[in-house]
């Protein structure tokens, strides 16, 4: 499992690190796409990548059985709403990066405050996780020593 995790997060940062600079060629190009142009294409990317990332996920989970296509439809509706809101609250995020990337340099913020504000928002949702979702009620409370 630690091989897959490791194997998992590297490939994940490469991909999730080439992200700005083909934003960055996009906007640089001989098309000049703004941050509109930008956010549709990154949108349909995703929804596009969508059907082959969930197919592989599903055939190899990286924790658990594989499941199949149906269980998909086993969701709930407030299950799929909820899937819903979250891709919307993050294309919403995603767009507002372009926006930001595409404004002049004067009025933009330095990279150390940009990263602050990315990771204020993992910290937030980390947060959502633990007060509001109770992500962790009815866990055992024993401490494990693994770094020991």
């Amino acid at each position: 499992m630690t091989a897959k995790g490791i194997v998992l997060s590297l490939v994940s940062g490469v991909l999730m690190g080439s992200v700005f600079p083909v934003v960055e060629m996009g906007k640089s190009s001989e098309l000049g796409l703004g941050p509109d142009a930008i956010g549709f294409v990154f949108s349909v990317g995703v929804f596009l990548s969508t059907f082959v990332f969930n197919l592989f996920f599903m055939n190899f989970p990286v924790q658990g059985e594989p499941v199949g296509i149906w269980q998909y439809f086993k969701g709930t509706p407030r299950q799929h709403l909820l899937g819903i809101a979250g891709g919307v609250i993050w294309s919403t995020g995603a767009i507002a990066n372009f926006v930001t990337a595409s404004a002049p340099e004067s009025v933009q913020v330095g990279p150390a405050i940009s990263y602050a504000i990315g990771q204020g928002a993992t910290m937030v949702s980390a947060l959502w996780g633990l007060l509001v979702w109770n992500e962790f009620a009815g866990a055992q409370s024993k401490q494990s020593s693994w770094w020991w």
